[in-house]
This record gives structure tokens, C-alpha cells and sequence, in this order.
């Protein structure tokens, strides 16, 4: 438990890897004596082994430096999410920040509002050309439309069917939801008499219990 979890810290804070001396002098933990650990160690998906006998702290992203980074900004094909690459290596939030202020530009950086997160893209000089800033003024100075005025056009050029959005523009139509009181009155059914025409029976009327005969049927 407790040695465990010193082990994993260590490996975590350092984000390089360690031999089993390193760890040794660092925390006094030798694994290479300690079975349990050394097995612990294998068997945990945060860890790595690599070919020389060594432990690492498992990353997202296999990195050892900046130059890893920035390989692997260049080859991804949709944006890296920034938190995602804090535990790459030791180092690399000073990368990132290196790469986000430098200049030439080397990367584009996105935060999206909703769920707070950071974005990098890799900047790609070919894909950009320069636009001058008359062209921007002028794109800049085009009115777009709004939705009424585009519905509008539409339907006066019988384009798309009328709606009452011509009416009143301003207002705001909203579904209602019914009350309870109509969707019970909905449900009923209504009973009438009408099959029982032409066949001289009254159900106006009672029955005759004096004469045991039923007064519903009329002579």
C-alpha cells in the first residue's frame, strides 16, 4: 500500500525514467528485492517498462522532449487537448507555453468556452496566405442578413411556403402544454342513441312495472 504508493508518486513527479537505484536513493524503495512491488509495478496500466529494465510514469502521449511534441503536433490529425500532455514528460508545460508565445508561430491555440478546455493545432505557414487590409475592410462592411429578412426574400420570390413569421415578426410563438382538465376531457367518449332509430323503442320512457309490460315499446 504505502510503499506502492510512494513508488508511483515518485514516478509521477519525476515523468523520466528510473532505474531501481534511482528509485533506491530516492525513497529508499528497492524493487529489484521487493516481489510484490516489482509485480504491482508491471501489472498497473499507469506504468511503463522500458526495454532497458527501467520504470516511467505511462503519459497519453509517449514523449520525451520537445522535439516529440512538436512530431507530434505535426502528424495529429485533430487538435491535442493541452492538460492531456502535463504528464508527458518533466519540462513540458514550458514547452507548451514556449510554443504558444513564440514567434515565428509554431502552433494555434483554441480554448473552448463550454468546457474550459485548451486546444493546440499544429501551424502550418503553407495553408495560410496573407490578406490585405482593404479586402478585410470590405469583407468586413458586407451586411449579412438576418433570419427574418433572408425568410422574407424567400418567400416573396416563392422560393420557400409563407409562414406567420411575415405576420409578426416580433413575436414569439410557444407551445403550450395542455392542462390536465383537457386531456381528461380529450379521453371521453360520447354515447348516443342513434343505431336505435326506426325500431320503436323509447328510452325516454320506464318500464310499466303495473302491467309488466315495458313502456319503452310504444304501440
Amino acid at each position: 500500500g504505502a510503499v506502492m504508493h510512494a513508488v508511483l508518486r515518485l514516478l509521477q513527479t519525476e515523468l523520466r525514467p528510473l532505474s531501481n537505484a534511482e528509485v533506491r536513493a530516492k525513497i529508499g524503495v528497492d524493487i529489484s528485492t521487493q516481489e510484490e512491488v516489482r509485480e504491482n509495478l508491471k501489472a498497473n496500466p499507469k506504468i511503463l517498462r522500458e526495454p532497458d529494465g527501467r520504470w516511467r510514469w505511462k503519459s497519453k502521449y509517449y514523449l520525451r522532449n520537445r522535439a516529440d511534441l512538436m512530431a507530434l503536433l505535426r502528424r495529429a490529425r485533430e487538435p491535442i487537448v493541452v492538460s492531456e500532455l502535463y504528464d508527458a514528460y518533466k519540462g513540458v508545460r514550458e514547452d507548451i507555453d514556449d510554443l504558444i508565445h513564440t514567434s515565428p508561430r509554431q502552433v494555434i491555440v483554441i480554448k473552448q468556452g463550454s468546457s474550459g478546455r485548451t486546444l493546440l493545432f499544429n501551424y502550418e505557414p503553407r495553408l495560410y496566405i496573407h490578406v490585405s487590409d482593404d479586402l478585410k475592410q470590405r469583407w468586413a462592411a458586407v451586411r449579412v442578413p438576418d433570419a427574418t429578412d433572408t425568410h422574407r426574400f424567400l418567400v416573396q420570390n416563392s422560393l420557400k411556403r409563407g409562414s406567420m413569421l411575415l405576420n409578426n415578426a416580433t413575436t414569439t410563438y410557444v407551445r403550450k402544454r395542455p392542462k390536465r382538465a383537457d386531456i381528461k376531457k380529450s379521453k371521453r367518449v360520447k354515447l348516443t342513441n342513434v343505431h336505435m332509430e326506426g325500431t320503436g323503442i323509447d328510452l325516454t320512457r320506464d318500464v310499466d312495472l303495473g302491467t309488466g309490460r315495458p313502456s319503452a315499446f310504444q304501440n
